[in-house]
């Protein structure tokens, strides 16, 4: 019997490496941002969220999808959060909207195809170049919308007298609860 030694497991790329590592990071803050910033404004009363209902396969009875407002925001993907967002600013700033979606594409793009075709073993130096462009381009489509949301979150807190960190417990709570 023939054993079949495999090809040597390819060391990453370091500077590619902290490219999609900080455009991730920053997917990641822009997403539990809309999570804190929709539990502020629904602290503060600007909004009311409701948690959405689905349907029961068995019976056809409407059922909300989580127990608590903080458990539906925890679990939630960074599109729901950005429909939820929409569904109560009404989209006033169609800039922030095309920016929100443009950093989910983003996000998207770089959980699902951003390194797909990338084999350190075999590339050469222009599509190198390429790569870390397009994972710094990435990251700028992610951050901008980030500090916008960050900057409207802490514009909530101040008003309602909440910390960070007492805003992102709450956010917790329920699994603390359950």
């Amino acid at each position: 019997m023939e054993v079949r030694t495999p090809d040597p497991f390819p060391w990453p790329d370091d500077e590619i490496s902290v490219e999609f590592g900080r455009s991730s990071y920053y997917g990641h803050k822009l997403e539990r941002e809309l999570k804190l910033l929709l539990l502020a404004a629904d602290a503060d009363g600007a909004i009311s969220l409701k948690i959405p209902e689905e349907e029961e396969p068995e019976t056809g009875e409407l059922k909300p999808v989580s127990n608590s407002i903080e458990e539906f925001l925890y679990k939630a993907t960074l599109g729901g959060l950005i429909h939820q967002y929409g569904l109560y600013d009404g989209w006033r700033d169609k800039k922030l909207r095309k920016r929100l979606y443009s950093a989910l594409s983003a996000r998207n793009e770089l959980a699902h195809t951003a390194l797909e075709n990338h084999d350190p073993m075999s590339y050469d130096m222009p599509d190198r170049e390429t790569l870390l462009q397009r994972l710094k381009d990435l990251r700028f489509r992610i951050g901008i919308p980030y500090l916008i949301i960050r900057e409207a979150r802490q514009l909530f807190e101040e008003r309602i007298g909440i910390t960070e960190e007492e805003l992102q417990a709450r956010l917790q709570q329920w699994k603390n609860d359950g």
